[in-house]
Formats: structure tokens, C-alpha cells, sequence
């Protein structure tokens, strides 16, 4: 988060990510990132979440998912992510091992959340939230800082936490590969890649 908010300073203006679908076409600079993940971390934190507790982001794979992603990390929390490939009855039981203290979303998917036990009684903030904006809370490098589950294709989906230390090393060990720069734009074909791309200030694309 804090090399967000260093590329946001240099280079407000700068393409963050693009996203191409449907004939349609999105940019989100640095600048414009920024402040909408400090907008949602400012509404989670009017909501009552602090470091360390869990969010269940529902989002398609686009722009508003790293809006998402880096609102909550913004704010101390740590996002949960459920492959919806999973199934209902899989995702119940990742939400519930979870244990979830809050949702962010757009407002259909946070309005179907509302049909699943384990999410139903959880505060909601839609992706786009204009609440006031928050600084950036720190918090230690062994903290979590990610929660995915394995598929469970061969039994119950497993917890998968990842440390902010550790994704700041995976960012450095890609670096070390890639060798970005900002003037660089990457077709992203992994999710994960995006946050690389922007520890960089490199333009990521969604196709």
C-alpha cells in the first residue's frame, strides 16, 4: 500500500490499470486509485473494522476489485477472497472458517451475499463508497496481509495466509525477473501480476 501511495505522489496522472471489456474501456490513474481505496478504507473504518480483521471482497476480475483489494489493506484489514468456481456449499464453508467481520463488493454481488448464512448479518461497503478518506495504517510485516482458500477439490478448501512481508518479497523476487519500469504496460493474465505491475508504477491491463 505504502508503494501506492509513493506512485501516486510521483505520478498522479500516470495509468495504475486499464481495463478492455466488452468494447468498453477504463483507466484508473494512481491519483484516482489512491483516493478511491483510501474512500473505502474510510468507510470500513466507520463500520468499525480495524488491523487485522477479515473482509470478504466480492468482485469480478476488473479495476473495482483492486479498488477493493487495496481499500482493505489500506485500513489495517486483511481481504478474503473465495473462487465463486468453488460452489455454494465450498464457499459457505470458506466464509465461515473466515471468519468475516465485514463485506465489500458492488451492490448486486454484496445484495446476493445477503442469501448466504455465513455472510448475511456482516456490515456492507460498496466499492466506490465517498466516504472521507483515511491514512494508510501500518502494520507489521508478519501480519496478515491475504486470505485465499485451495480449490477443495480433493476435500474441505483450505485457509491459504499470506504476510505482508511475504507479498512484498514475491513483488521483489518478480521484479527481479521482470525488470519493470513505469513506462511499461503488461497484459495481465493472472490476478496476482496486478500488484506487481503497480509496486512498480507500471500500467497494468485487464483484458
Amino acid at each position: 500500500v505504502g508503494v501506492l501511495d509513493h506512485w501516486a505522489n510521483e505520478r498522479p496522472d500516470h495509468a495504475a490499470i486499464i481495463s478492455s471489456r466488452r468494447s468498453t474501456d477504463r483507466t484508473m490513474t494512481y491519483g484516482e486509485l489512491r483516493e478511491s481505496s483510501s474512500r473505502l478504507a474510510g468507510s470500513l473504518m466507520s463500520k468499525g473494522i480495524r488491523p487485522g480483521d477479515r473482509v470478504a471482497i466480492l468482485s469480478t476480475l476488473s479495476i473495482d476489485l483492486y479498488v477493493a483489494l487495496i481499500g482493505v489493506l489500506w485500513c489495517g484489514a486483511v481481504p478474503v477472497l473465495v473462487d465463486p468456481g468453488v460452489g455454494l456449499r465450498r464457499a459457505r464453508a470458506c466464509f465461515g472458517k473466515a471468519q468475516i467481520r465485514a463485506i465489500v463488493g458492488s451492490r448486486l454481488l454484496t445484495g446476493v451475499a445477503r442469501l448466504i448464512p455465513e455472510l448475511r448479518s456482516h456490515p456492507v461497503v460498496l466499492i466506490g463508497s465517498r466516504s472521507r478518506s483515511a491514512d494508510i495504517v501500518e502494520v507489521p510485516t508478519e501480519a496478515p496481509a491475504l486470505l485465499t482458500f485451495t480449490s477443495g477439490s480433493t476435500g474441505t478448501p483450505s485457509a491459504v495466509v499470506r504476510s505482508h512481508g511475504l507479498l512484498t518479497a514475491q513483488n521483489a523476487a518478480l521484479q527481479g525477473i521482470l525488470h519493470q519500469t513505469p513506462e511499461q504496460r503488461w497484459l495481465c493474465t493472472l490476478p496476482v501480476f496486478v500488484l506487481a505491475h503497480l509496486a512498480e508504477g507500471a500500467t497494468a491491463i485487464l483484458g
